[in-house]
């Protein structure tokens, strides 16, 4: 059972309004056959939203035993659909933006930094890095050698902090791959800790004017923005080179799916059509999917199953680790809206 509902508030009887959608929005689903258990439990999701005055849409997937998965977008979904099938209709999710990227915030300062780092889900983790010893952190004015001695302890304290603060920049910016760096604080540790960045991650990191507060946080969004416009735009031309003279890409849905089938799919591209009829049979395992029930029989898969074909296909990619990108606007030609570009030739 999936559902996308719309829970903006314009009103001050919009728990009404929202308590109407989704009652017609339960009556769909329940003519369609969702298992009762699956409405209680989407009954009491939307009821919880509703109190916490949560506004933009819901996308809820809930089975028999309850919801399996929620998330809240900032604005509504294209439209509002309530949908039960074999598996979870993701498309709408998943078209309804950008894939969310891993990135760093850096608030540098003279003893270490504050090290923000937000995940493709959105969860946030803060590390702290501060000196593992009290030194002079201040450069002292004057000419004196007692002075000299204490400048050279200030500047010697500054690049052990921005090595030390580095470090963990750089660790955390390559694990999960962070998208960009965004680069704050004291402008003399900023400058200190650009020093020691490795080449990789400088190349990544932007600078910010700004420390906290709502600037800063503005910086932020344009910067990972532009980092998910720029990923987008790498991703499409590379399957453009690949389709030309590279020779690591596919198009059209029975190519797609013969190399899903062999988890050869590094990347799908695939055009938003809401209205498409297009379906796939598939198995038991996330690579059991295939054009006509004949192809998983003679695999040995007695029961095949039918659903939509984008379904399908997303769960396939969830479970081989493939990456997708969704188009709703022109892109590159693609052979029935579906392309793929591939780990490695067949």
């Amino acid at each position: 059972m999936s559902i996308y509902l719309d829970m903006t508030r314009t009103a001050e009887d919009s728990s009404k309004l929202i308590e109407l959608r989704w009652r017609a929005l339960r009556e769909e689903a329940t003519a369609a056959g969702a298992p009762g258990e699956a409405l209680a439990a989407l009954d009491d999701l939307v009821r919880e939203h509703d109190e916490r005055r949560t506004s933009g849409g819901l996308a809820a997937f809930a089975t028999r035993e309850g919801v399996v998965l929620s998330d809240v977008r900032d604005e509504p979904y294209v439209c509002e659909q309530a949908r039960c099938g074999p598996l979870p209709h993701v498309m709408p999710l998943l078209a309804s933006g950008p894939e969310p990227l891993p990135y760093l915030v850096v608030v540098a300062d003279r003893q270490g930094a504050a090290i923000t780092r937000v995940g493709r889900d959105r969860t946030r983790r803060t590390t702290e890095v501060r000196p593992e010893t009290e030194s002079p952190i201040r450069r002292p004015h004057g000419g004196d050698l007692d002075q000299s001695r204490m400048q050279r302890a200030a500047e010697d304290t500054w690049r052990a902090n921005a090595k030390a603060v580095a470090r963990e920049v750089d660790d955390q910016a390559t694990g999960e791959k962070a998208a960009v760096i965004v680069l704050a604080g004291d402008p003399q540790a900023r400058g200190a800790l650009l020093d020691e960045l490795s080449k990789p991650v400088l190349a990544r990191t932007v600078e910010s004017r700004h420390a906290e507060g709502a600037p800063l946080a503005e910086e932020v969004d344009r910067a990972v923005e532009l980092a998910e416009a720029e990923n987008l735009t790498d991703r499409l031309e590379r399957y453009q080179r690949e389709r030309g003279q590279g020779g690591l890409a596919v198009t059209g849905l029975h190519a797609v799916t013969e190399a899903l089938r062999r988890a050869q799919v590094d990347t799908l591209v695939i055009e938003d059509h809401p209205e498409s009829t297009d379906r796939l049979w598939f198995g038991p395992a996330p690579t059991d999917l295939a054009t006509s029930a004949a192809d998983l029989r003679a695999v040995n898969i007695a029961e095949p199953e039918q659903d939509r074909a984008d379904a399908v296909l997303a769960r396939a990619l969830a479970q081989t680790g493939a990456e997708i990108v969704v188009l709703s606007e022109e892109g590159p030609p693609l052979e029935h809206g579906i392309g793929a570009v591939l780990r490695f030739a067949a």
